[in-house]
């Protein structure tokens, strides 16, 4: 991971070891984007995520999901009326006691979406409601069929170094692999 190439760089950079964790705690907030997490019929997958959330504690989950509303006033006038379905993005993360046990999980954000999460491909759209919880200078984003190998993580710091002055966005190309297609 992208983590790990730092930690390597650091260490051949001299960087004492009671200061790689920090300097990589600092550098990286692991945020997970899904489709699948809180839907229902998925409590297995729901599990899973839950154990991943307690096990890395700077990974952080976003998903949208919908929730079915059948009525709700309207303020002006008291009223009930028929709503339908809301969707909603929330942010979940393993909540830690003082002495860094996990002891659940809790949603820190959820916010109302003006329609339907997952247009067109769904992958892309996942990725856009990531990005209002992302958090540090640098932002990669990557797709889970895409490989990320630990060459490529070495390369990015040299990349990154070729841009100058206020650089806002710089794309790579990815390699994907699909089951019916194989290498894109």
């Amino acid at each position: 991971s992208y983590a790990d190439a730092t930690r390597v760089l650091a260490r051949l950079e001299g960087v004492p070891e009671s200061d790689i964790e920090p300097l990589v705690a600092a550098k990286y907030n692991h945020l997970v984007c899904a489709q699948v997490y809180g839907s229902e019929g998925n409590q297995e997958k729901d599990d899973q995520m839950d154990e991943l959330l307690m096990t890395f504690p700077h990974m952080s989950i976003v998903t949208a999901h919908f929730e079915d509303e059948d009525e709700s006033t309207i303020p002006e006038h008291g009223i009930a009326r028929p709503e339908g379905v809301r969707w909603y993005m929330t942010h979940r993360r393993a909540a830690f006691d003082a002495r860094g046990a996990p002891i659940g999980i809790v949603s820190s954000h959820r916010i109302r979406l003006p329609g339907h999460a997952i247009v067109g491909e769904g992958k892309p759209e996942n990725q856009n409601l990531g990005m209002a919880l992302a958090t540090g200078m640098y932002v990669q984003t990557i797709d889970m069929n895409q490989d990320a190998h630990l060459a490529e993580a070495l390369k990015l710091r040299n990349v990154l170094a070729q841009f100058v002055g206020n650089t806002r966005l710089v794309g790579f190309p990815e390699q994907m692999i699909t089951d019916r297609s194989g290498s894109v």
